[in-house]
């Protein structure tokens, strides 16, 4: 079981359960069966900029972040930058949904206590990690949760 609050602080419209479907994917493939509260911000470049220069000491635009919370009910923090997200998967050439998956993904890994900055093994595990769990996110078929149309899902309010 887990807890996903979700605080959409931009003007694009997010669908709760479609992300607590991405979480569960996660949460299957690294096999996590514990209780888990996990907080999800969406939030403007500016804001992700103030949270980066704050707490990382770099003044510019990153697509997300993740804050591990110790001693507490919650796993912690992921905070995605939808504007950033968007140029991302432009670029990419998918989909946003693919997009903020794996954003998602990578922030959880973080929580989980992978860090890609510690050293080039760690780095590889965790990007191995996050592709299986996108690939496995990619080919489920959750009509109701991460099924066709989902795109529609993330547009404009």
């Amino acid at each position: 079981m887990f807890v996903l609050e979700v605080n959409n602080q931009t003007q694009t419209k997010v669908d709760k359960k479609w992300l607590e479907g991405v979480v569960q994917i996660c949460r299957k493939v690294l096999k996590i069966h514990k209780s888990q509260a996990i907080s999800l911000a969406f939030v403007t470049p500016l804001v992700i900029k103030k949270i980066n220069l704050a707490y990382r000491g770099k003044n510019e635009v990153t697509d997300v972040l993740s804050f591990e919370e110790d001693g507490s009910e919650s796993l912690g923090e992921i905070i995605i930058c939808l504007a950033r997200a968007k140029q991302r998967a432009k670029v990419a050439g998918w989909p946003l949904k693919n997009e903020v998956a794996k954003l998602l993904i990578h922030g959880y890994l973080h929580l989980m206590g992978y860090d890609h900055e510690k050293s080039v093994s760690v780095a590889y595990k965790m990007e191995s990690l996050e592709k299986r769990i996108l690939n496995k996110f990619v080919s489920m078929k959750y009509k109701s949760a991460i099924g066709c149309g989902i795109d529609a899902r993330f547009g404009k309010r």
